[in-house]
């Protein structure tokens, strides 16, 4: 039970063509272990028969959308950081 939690997010692939999604719903495996996600976004292609599905870290290939505007504060405070990326495929 509870394998995976809305919200928790899920790769596929590796490398250049790692994809990241988010899982939509708690998801529960059967008996068997298997199990069917609600994921955003929507699959591009067919992950293929066995493919890995990585729960722990899963990364993907991204660009940054614009500028980061961050400034350090004396003290060694940092604050929060924040911005836009964009799947680079």
């Amino acid at each position: 039970t509870n394998w995976l939690k809305a919200g928790d997010f899920i790769g596929l692939g590796s490398g250049s063509t790692a994809r990241l999604y988010m899982n939509l719903q708690d998801a529960n495996t059967d008996g068997a272990g298997k199990v069917t996600l609600d994921i955003w976004p929507s699959l591009r292609s067919s992950p293929a028969d066995g493919a890995s599905v990585v729960t722990a870290s899963p990364k993907c290939v991204a660009r940054l959308k614009g500028a980061v505007d961050y400034v350090h504060k004396p003290g060694g405070i940092f604050p929060p950081i924040s911005f836009e990326a964009e799947e680079d495929f």
